[in-house]
């Protein structure tokens, strides 16, 4: 069988499903045209992070043997082979596999989180009330 790619890659990229702002890094073997066309093939697999200015962290040309090689340690990886079953056993079994090699994202990382829009709403209506409280506190004192 003929190959039509010359290019071999490996491109380091996050995946998520490990928890609230966590990630693992993962090395993906990819035969592409170019290293545009590797990491679009990248970003399109299952468990990595959707944002391209993100998600993509290395990505370096590589010799045929590395490349099987890589390819072979992926599909031995119990992260990337894991069909994503609902017994709890096997949660605590991945989370013990996965702790090692988790990161936290800066944001996690400085103890700081987004807030939700839900939450954004309640601390406002919450200050709303509070304002109101004072004002009316303030006008019958008066």
């Amino acid at each position: 069988m003929k190959n039509k790619h010359k290019n071999f890659y490996i491109v380091t990229a996050k995946c998520g499903h490990v928890g609230v702002g966590k990630y693992i890094l993962i090395d993906f073997a990819i035969n592409a045209n170019s290293p545009e066309h590797a990491e679009k093939i990248t970003l399109s697999f299952p468990r990595v992070k959707r944002n391209p200015e993100t998600a993509i962290l290395r990505l370096k040309e590589v010799t045929f043997e590395q490349y099987i090689t890589q390819f072979k340690a992926n599909q031995t990886d119990p992260y990337l082979s894991n069909k994503g079953y609902k017994d709890p056993s096997d949660k605590r079994i991945r989370t013990s596999l996965y702790s090692k090699r988790e990161e936290s994202t800066s944001i996690f990382q400085q103890g700081k989180r987004r807030l939700s829009h839900k939450q954004t709403r309640i601390g406002l209506r919450i200050k709303k009330e509070q304002l109101y409280l004072s004002e009316t506190s303030v006008e019958n004192n008066m």
